[in-house]
C-alpha cells in the first residue's frame, strides 16, 4: 500500500502510531456532551440551543463548531418551518405556450421576461427585462428599488411601445406574483 500511494513506510507508521491531537480529544469530549444534551432535550434541541446550554455549563465553544459536530453525528433538532408556496392559490397560472423551446425564427415572435436583483452601495436594485428570443437582446426594461408588479408592467409596456409587435407574439415569464398581475391586466376581453 505504501508503494502504491508513494508514502514511505516510516512515514506511515509515524502517522499510524501518533496520538490524537488535542483538538480531536476536545472534539470527542464535546461530542459526548452534545449527545447528552440532545438526548435530555428529547432530541428537540438544535445547534443554537445546544450551544446555549454549553455556554451555561461554562464551555467556551463556537456555534458553528457545535453545528459541525452535530452534523457528523447526525443529530438534528426539531424545527417548524413555514411552508413556502410559489404564487397565489386563487389564481391559476398561464400555460406554457413555449413548451420549453426557447428559440425564435423571426423578431417579435417570442419574448421572455424576468426580474433580476443587484446589490448596490445604496441598497438593492431590481431590473425587470423583456428579451426577444430571436436576437437575444433586451427589448424593454424597467428598474426600481422594490420588486413590484408595476416594474414588470413598465418593462413590457416599453417593449410594446418600442417594437409594436403583432398579434402572433408569445410572451413567456416565470410564475411569480408579478406575472399573475400582468396576465390579469392583459387578458383578452370577451
Amino acid at each position: 500500500m505504501c508503494r502504491a500511494t508513494k508514502v514511505s513506510r516510516s512515514g506511515y507508521y509515524a502517522w499510524a502510531n501518533k496520538p490524537p491531537s488535542p483538538r480531536c480529544v476536545e472534539d470527542a469530549y464535546l461530542t459526548d456532551t452534545i449527545r447528552e444534551i440532545h438526548q435530555r432535550s428529547r432530541r428537540t434541541y438544535g445547534a443554537p440551543r445546544i450551544h446555549g446550554q454549553l455556554c451555561r455549563l461554562g464551555t467556551r465553544v463556537g456555534r458553528k463548531r457545535v453545528a459541525r459536530l452535530m452534523a457528523q453525528e447526525d443529530l438534528v433538532g426539531v424545527h417548524a418551518r413555514k411552508k413556502w408556496r410559489r404564487g397565489r392559490l386563487d389564481v391559476a397560472p398561464a400555460g406554457d405556450l413555449l413548451k420549453r423551446d426557447f428559440s425564435a425564427s423571426r423578431p417579435n415572435e417570442r419574448w421572455v421576461a424576468d426580474i433580476t436583483e443587484f446589490s448596490t452601495g445604496e441598497g438593492k436594485l431590481f431590473l425587470a427585462g423583456v428579451r426577444d428570443l430571436c436576437g437575444r437582446g433586451l427589448v424593454g426594461w424597467s428598474m426600481g428599488n422594490r420588486q413590484t408588479s408595476e416594474l414588470v408592467i413598465q418593462a413590457v409596456t416599453m417593449a410594446v411601445a418600442r417594437l409594436e409587435p403583432g398579434t402572433e407574439l408569445i410572451h413567456h415569464s416565470d410564475k411569480g406574483c408579478q406575472s399573475v398581475h400582468f396576465a390579469r391586466l392583459h387578458q383578452p376581453s370577451s
